[in-house]
């Protein structure tokens, strides 16, 4: 498969679902009280506008899942199993390339 096959549309959707998932992490855990009245997660940074951040981020995770799994691309391959994991590798190749300073910018 060549650099130039996948659509750029795939390609922003996967790079939307990988930084997604990223900052997704990055949020702290809310915190909960159990059925014993013990706090549990208190002072791990969690703020109330995360609830909102993390509802925004799910959204767009969605969203983009949804561009990935509808595209007509996957259509036209032989192997569309295989052509996801390409669609992987090669997001993961230009982010690397970006962060090392430089690399090929994804379309948008």
């Amino acid at each position: 498969m060549t650099d130039n096959a996948f659509p750029p549309s795939l390609l922003a959707a996967q790079r939307t679902l990988v930084e997604g998932v990223r900052r997704l992490a990055a949020i702290p855990l809310r915190p909960y009280e159990d059925g014993a009245g013990v706090l549990h997660r208190t002072g791990n940074g969690w703020r109330a506008d995360h609830d909102q951040v993390e509802a925004d981020l799910r959204r767009q995770l969605l969203d983009a899942t949804l561009v990935l799994q509808t595209d007509p691309y996957w259509q036209t391959v032989a192997d569309p199993v295989a052509a996801r994991q390409a669609l992987k590798v090669r997001v993961r190749e230009l982010a690397d390339a970006e962060t090392s300073g430089g690399g090929p910018e994804l379309a948008a």
